[in-house]
């Protein structure tokens, strides 16, 4: 899929593009596979070594000739990376009751998630049989 080349955006609106692929393949290292995972091994990288770079750039302008374009750039990389059982990741668990009476629309249970944070992202490993 191709992006338009401009996107008129309203005042007091938004969009949302979400179908890009963060990485088209998985990072291995054979000392994250050690057998142990009590504690959640890791391997953490310096900024010049890192496996994994992103960058982007946003240019915007107020105008639609786009008359002086105002450009922002954000770069980011992956500084450490883990691999854990799913219920390590997932956390403890308890019943779910954000909707009581709603049994049939909501999972059975609610998950702490004590990695999940905004500066992280995940993918899951399937082994195959």
């Amino acid at each position: 899929m191709k992006d338009k080349p401009v996107y008129e955006i309203p005042p007091q609106s938004f969009i949302v593009i979400n179908y890009f692929n963060l990485i088209d393949s998985k990072y291995v290292n054979c000392k994250l596979f050690n057998g142990k995972l009590s504690p959640v091994p890791s391997i953490k990288f310096p900024t010049d070594s890192t496996p994994i770079k992103f960058r982007n750039y946003l240019t915007y302008s107020t105008t639609p000739n786009i008359d002086n374009p105002q450009v922002i750039e954000n770069s980011f990389w992956v500084d450490e990376i883990s691999y854990m059982r799913d219920q390590d990741f997932l956390g403890k668990s308890h019943p779910n009751i954000d909707c009581p009476g709603d049994d049939a629309k909501q999972p059975p249970n609610k998950f702490e998630y004590p990695y999940k944070k905004q500066n992280r992202f995940y993918y899951t490993i399937i082994k195959k049989n």
